[in-house]
């Protein structure tokens, strides 16, 4: 109210310099000392309230020399026997029906079927059996063809043909290939059955 009175007030001054109008200064400065007796009468009673207190000057008097040695133990003993923890409360997503236990089952359903769908993939790919590549042809190495055989009609290259591939085969012919596994190897299978039952 003070500070609509003072605005008021300047505008008032102006308006009535203008024009002669002294309505508005004369109500604004009413306002400003309304206003202004009004703060001072809230003022009033904090000050008496604060100087109604009196001050008292008051010493710490030290108590009595306490001994742990011999109050403490009982102490502890006696509350230790007086307290009895309170139970926890039961979570929510334990408790059977609430919204916390049926979205907690929709996220074990949904992790379940994850499983499943993982464990279906690979059982599908371990079923899937892949032929075996064919041995390697051995190569044999062909023998030496003799200057005169160069000169010689065709009937005499596809007579020496037969002839290339009865030649003893070389000792590197089977580099890479692998023997075959006997009865007494790892059964694949079974392992891959112990390793569906550990997961």
């Amino acid at each position: 109210m003070l500070v609509a009175g003072l605005a008021g007030l300047v505008a008032g001054a102006v308006v009535a310099a203008e024009t002669g109008a002294w309505l508005l200064a004369g109500l604004s400065g009413a306002a400003v000392l309304l206003s202004g007796w009004m703060l001072a009468r809230l003022a009033r009673p904090q000050r008496a309230a604060v100087a109604a207190q009196p001050i008292v000057r008051t010493s710490q008097v030290s108590p009595e020399l306490y001994d742990d040695a011999q109050h403490d133990v009982p102490v502890q003993e006696r509350l230790r026997q007086s307290w009895t923890p309170r139970p926890l409360p039961k979570p929510l997503h334990l408790s059977p029906g609430t919204v916390a236990a049926a979205a907690m089952a929709s996220v074990d359903a949904a992790a379940e079927l994850r499983r499943a769908a993982a464990r279906a993939e690979f059982e599908r790919k371990a079923a899937e059996v892949v032929a075996p590549a064919p041995a390697p042809v051995p190569l044999r190495p062909v023998a030496p063809v003799a200057p005169a055989a160069a000169v010689a009609p065709v009937a005499s290259v596809a007579a020496a043909a037969p002839v290339a591939e009865t030649a003893a085969p070389s000792r590197y012919a089977s580099m890479g290939v692998l023997d075959e596994v006997g009865a007494s190897g790892m059964d694949l299978d079974a392992v891959l059955r112990r390793r569906r039952a550990a997961s």
